[in-house]
């Protein structure tokens, strides 16, 4: 979710900063932008590895059989409305939105996560 996203990427940060022994006063006056930080650091962001990981999963939910339970609930649907305050992103629809941020056709990603070279 996006709160816990942000979260993420703030303890990214404050890790970097305390790496280099670098405060957030002294990064605010000296106009150091996170992004400086990380570079010398060689370390990419996090929302990259958020990113990676998650394509990673759901290339080997793809390869599971279709009787393990990750890949039935990417596969399950009802035919029923949702009850009143259930979350309104399945996993399938998130998936489905990591995909098309990754411009991978949907049509196409299984294809994509058998071939594993890609």
């Amino acid at each position: 979710t996006s709160p816990n996203k942000s979260a993420l990427v703030t303890f990214h940060n404050s890790c970097a900063r305390q790496i280099l022994n670098l405060t957030k006063k002294r990064q605010k006056e000296n106009y150091i932008f996170s992004q400086t930080i990380l570079n010398a650091l060689k370390l990419p962001y996090i929302e990259t590895l958020l990113f990676k990981h998650q394509l990673r999963y759901y290339g080997h939910i793809c390869r599971m059989n279709y009787n393990r339970l990750p890949r039935k609930l990417i596969n399950s649907w009802l035919s029923k409305r949702r009850p009143h305050g259930s979350p309104r992103i399945t996993q399938g629809r998130y998936m489905k939105s990591v995909l098309e941020e990754a411009n991978i056709s949907i049509q196409n990603w299984h294809k994509i996560a058998n071939n594993r070279i890609q």
